[in-house]
């Protein structure tokens, strides 16, 4: 790869996985794996343990190799790189991971550091670099600490901050908040979501945690038994799709036996707020609230309603509904 071939990577409109198959021994971790991912998009990997989806991670900087199937960054194939291609090519795709690997007897401004120095950058440059990615993920003030003195959360974003020590174009995120409690886990997002924002990062992120998809990934892949499942923007996934989350989320609304439960979805900007006291007016008739929720996906909230209905009703409440951008799903009682 030369130079121009890799400086085309910032410009890249995507990671493609196309056919990818990776055994080890008799057990297939992915199967025939096609899938595309935009720049400058947060894209989540979701799915049960062992489903496969660190291994697809991997697959990316090539600390897992496949064995059959073609992954392009920037429609160059990077399956053949090695020796000093693959080292250039790895200083554009950075990775964290759910502990920290930090070096313990160095303090933050060296380990921050440490790729810089590795790479015999000017003494000068590593440190206008390190004071600015460490302003960048809120450690300013930490510069002189140990590893042993930080929480969780500060050592995670000591771990952000050397992983864009090298100005990556590309940053894998392997379960990267499983081991912080939840306040703290918003504040890594909110960190991720800036440095995507800001510096127009891509970000492949793995994670079992539903909450964290929603708050911060564009789109999701779900991957079950090294298979793509399903692909598409996150609301959609959760909110209109749900049987291919069933073997992930354990939720299930207890609702009535009798007459038809109506799942109402709201979208965003919905011109709808008021749709079921209209409708019980305008239609004349009564029905129960049986299940409702407000889930946060980015930075819009957006719900869910079931109401229940007698049978009698039930044609009219489908006619009128289907007559708003309200999206619904019959379920069973």
């Amino acid at each position: 790869m030369n130079k121009n071939e890799l400086s085309n990577i910032k410009n890249s409109n995507c990671i493609k996985f196309v056919n990818i198959v990776k055994k080890y021994s008799d057990l297939t971790a992915l199967s025939n794996i096609n899938l595309s991912i935009n720049k400058g998009e947060i894209f989540g990997l979701v799915g049960p343990s062992g489903a496969g989806k660190s291994t697809l991670l991997r697959t990316i900087n090539k600390l897992e190799e496949v064995d059959s199937g073609d992954i392009f960054v920037n429609n160059y194939k990077i399956n053949d790189l090695k020796g000093k291609d693959l080292a250039s090519y790895r200083q554009k795709v950075a990775m964290i991971f759910q502990h920290f690997a930090l070096l313990q007897t160095q303090n933050v401004y060296k380990n921050i550091a440490l790729p810089l120095e590795a790479r015999h950058i000017k003494k000068s440059e590593i440190k206008e670099r390190v004071l600015y990615l460490a302003k960048l993920v809120g450690l300013e003030e930490k510069l002189d600490s140990l590893p042993n003195t930080l929480s969780g959360g500060q050592s995670q974003r000591v771990a952000i901050a050397r992983a864009l020590a090298l100005n990556p174009e590309i940053l894998l995120c392997d379960e990267a908040t499983s081991a912080l409690d939840p306040n703290t886990t918003i504040q890594i997002l909110d960190i991720l979501k800036k440095i995507n924002k800001e510096l127009g990062i891509t970000i492949v992120l793995v994670t079992h945690q539903m909450e964290v998809v929603k708050y911060i990934c564009n789109r999701v892949a779900i991957i079950n038994k090294g298979k793509i499942i399903e692909t598409g923007n996150t609301e959609d996934i959760f909110l209109y799709k749900n049987k291919a989350l069933d073997t992930l989320i354990n939720e299930k609304p207890v609702l009535p036996n009798n007459g038809k439960n109506i799942k109402l979805i709201f979208p965003k900007k919905s011109a709808s707020d008021s749709l079921i006291t209209k409708m019980a007016r305008e239609l004349n008739i009564d029905f129960d609230i049986a299940w409702g929720k407000l889930e946060k996906f980015g930075d819009d909230v957006l719900g869910s309603l079931v109401i229940n209905v007698l049978d009698k009703d039930f044609q009219k409440v489908l006619d009128y509904v289907s007559k708003t951008d309200v999206k619904y799903e019959v379920m069973e009682g």
